[in-house]
């Protein structure tokens, strides 16, 4: 795959150049994706395995384009788990926007603080290591999002 390539898509299309929290500004692209495909579920499942396949394809490459383990330029493996996040809690999600933006939050405080076993899985060779930790917050997110609404809205 050529260089230009593997920067648009590790980027997600340059998202990942944005000068402050390319990472959020990912996720946030990734719930837009939720909205617009969220009632095409068949598409929607499509949409995210292709984008965690690329994540899977690209992101080794796109370290050594970068220069750099896990560059915070490389933003599709937060795409690729707000996206799993979201389809796994659609019947929480789906009609509650407080349920999305709490998703949101918790995702981020988790992709940020790294607790166990994160920071011990971002630290996989490779496309593994970039794309699995995100996706381990992505868990941890909804455990979190299930036990809030088991214990306060229930």
């Amino acid at each position: 795959m050529k260089v230009d390539k593997i920067k648009i898509l590790s980027t997600f299309f340059g998202i990942g150049y944005l000068p402050y929290f390319p990472g959020t500004w990912a996720t946030l692209v990734g719930i837009g994706i939720y909205f617009l495909l969220r009632n095409n579920f068949i598409i929607y499942i499509f949409v995210s395995a292709l984008i965690f396949t690329l994540g899977l394809l690209v992101c080794t490459k796109a370290e050594t384009i970068f220069g750099k383990k896990d560059s915070h330029f490389i933003v599709i493996d937060e795409i690729a788990a707000i996206l799993i996040l979201l389809v796994l809690t659609h019947k929480l999600v789906q009609h509650n926007l407080f349920f999305i933006i709490l998703a949101f939050f918790i995702f981020r405080i988790l992709d940020i603080i790294k607790p166990y076993p994160i920071k011990k899985i971002e630290n996989f060779s490779g496309s593994w290591g970039i794309m699995l930790d995100d996706i381990v917050a992505c868990f941890y997110t909804i455990f979190f999002m299930k036990l809030i609404n088991l214990f306060i809205w229930r």
